[in-house]
């Protein structure tokens, strides 16, 4: 059986300040503290099986709260444009990926 994991970013500097006006914020400290207890759970729940690759958004502060899980799970995170909300609602379309990543 396969899963497919849908996951929200962690807090934001946006999210915490409620400002929205710049677009590209990085987590805050609470956020990255939430980036490495999400990885931690989803290592714990999925074990240390078959986990081919990550999609996320080219936005930072998706990529931030993907790392954590791309170092436990030695993982490349394929960034699309196309992984993404739409007017709060989630725009899932990846048959474009335009960029791989390793983290280190």
């Amino acid at each position: 059986m396969s899963f497919v994991y849908l996951i929200r970013h962690a807090q934001s500097v946006s999210n915490f300040s409620r400002d929205y006006t710049t677009v590209d914020t990085p987590l805050t400290e609470y956020g990255l503290r939430q980036a490495e207890s999400t990885a931690e759970f989803l290592v714990d729940h999925m074990g240390r099986g078959a986990m081919p690759f990550m999609i996320s958004s080219p936005s930072l502060r998706t990529i931030e709260t993907a790392i954590p899980l791309t170092r436990l799970k030695r993982l490349p995170i394929y960034l699309s444009v196309n992984a993404h909300e739409y007017n709060g609602l989630p725009n899932v379309e990846v048959p474009y990926l335009t960029k791989t990543m390793m983290i280190n």
